[in-house]
């Protein structure tokens, strides 16, 4: 039993330190930069359509998490969002960024997380 408590304290502290959310960024861009040069190119797409695309560095990061707790043996719970969530919300509003992109975060988490977990029945 004491052996699952340190896998659980480890998985939430690095969900806290936001390393899901970090792998999402990285696997992500490799999807969306090119879309944005696509886009981009465009005459009558605006750059305001750009921040909506993080949808999918979200998506990748709630996969992660979920592949992650999996990883380690654990059910994956409704807090792992939650805690992503609070965790994007805080840098979004500390840093005073466009709540577009704030919306777009929370969006892909839980859009993700439900994707996911219905898919593979977690």
């Amino acid at each position: 039993m004491g052996v699952l408590k340190m896998k659980a304290t480890i998985f939430y502290a690095l969900v806290i330190l936001g390393v899901p959310a970090f792998v999402g960024l990285l696997v992500g861009t490799i999807v969306v930069v090119p879309l944005a040069r696509l886009f981009l190119r465009w005459p009558r797409v605006h750059q305001t359509i750009l921040p909506y695309l993080e949808v999918l560095n979200v998506y990748s990061g709630a996969v992660a998490a979920i592949f992650l707790c999996r990883s380690f043996g654990l059910t994956p719970s409704l807090m792992i969002p939650i805690i992503m969530a609070v965790w994007i919300g805080l840098y979004y509003l500390t840093f005073r960024l466009s709540l577009r992109g704030l919306f777009s975060w929370l969006f892909g988490i839980f859009i993700g997380w439900f994707s996911v977990t219905q898919l593979f029945s977690l």
